[in-house]
């Protein structure tokens, strides 16, 4: 008898981290969609979600079976396509590539030939 009272506590507390696990993803979910990550570093994430980077990489590889680091570069390719079609081709790769904070233009092209399937220079050509 003496113990319930502790593992009345662990439960209590596994139950209160998964309800703040759930509402971190809806959160992380709802955001990914607006571009909002599309400009985060990696310590900017962490201090977002405010997890340490063990608990960052946890809570993404359980979520969404990816790094953290994956997840950002991610969001950041999307966004790249998204402002080189909105921009009707006027704006320029190493532009796009800068805004998002890649400052390897060759490493830029070849994450986004791997994420979308076409080099940034064939997604303008279609922009136009």
């Amino acid at each position: 008898m003496m113990f319930l009272p502790e593992k009345f506590f662990i439960d209590e507390k596994i139950q209160l981290t998964n309800k703040i696990s759930t509402s971190m993803l809806k959160l992380v979910k709802e955001l990914q969609h607006e571009n909002y990550f599309s400009v985060m570093t990696l310590s900017d994430l962490e201090q977002f979600l405010d997890l340490s980077t063990r608990n960052l990489q946890l809570f993404f590889k359980k979520n969404f079976n990816i790094t953290p680091t994956q997840f950002l570069r991610e969001q950041k390719l999307k966004h790249a396509k998204n402002l080189i079609i909105e921009s009707n081709g006027n704006l320029t790769i190493s532009q796009i590539a800068l805004e998002i904070g890649f400052f390897n233009f060759s490493q830029f092209t070849k994450y986004y030939k791997e994420y979308h399937g076409v080099l940034p220079s064939e997604t303008k050509k279609l922009a136009k």
